[in-house]
């Protein structure tokens, strides 16, 4: 039985596991998406979120870009080649900050 699917009147919930370094984004997501019924699994770093999605097989990861260590891009290649993890979705959620160092027009301002 496949999480989702109905069990004897039950529905499994869909499992996701949540990577980022920053533990209140981590906790915003978890929020949101047990909110919306999901069971989340969390990780803090890419080695703990490849080890966990080998382990747990989560139905998707949403993974942040840019990490220390293993950073999203490649944790996502190595989630991609493992032919046991490749098929599971990858949402990539990363927060930056832009800099505007130049402005082309006086009238205009970020």
């Amino acid at each position: 039985m496949r999480r989702g699917e109905k069990q004897e009147g039950k529905t499994m919930s869909k499992r996701v596991l949540v990577v980022d370094n920053e533990p209140d984004l981590v906790t915003l997501v978890e929020s949101r998406l047990n909110a919306k019924g999901y069971e989340v699994v969390t990780a803090y770093s890419g080695a703990e979120g490849l080890e966990k999605c080998k382990l747990l097989k989560p139905d998707a990861v949403v993974l942040d870009i840019m990490m220390p260590g293993i950073d999203g891009s490649t944790m996502a290649a190595q989630i991609k080649e493992d032919p046991n993890t490749s098929q599971i979705p990858i949402i990539f959620l990363t927060a930056t900050k832009l800099l505007f160092s130049l402005c082309k027009y006086d009238s205009w301002s970020p």
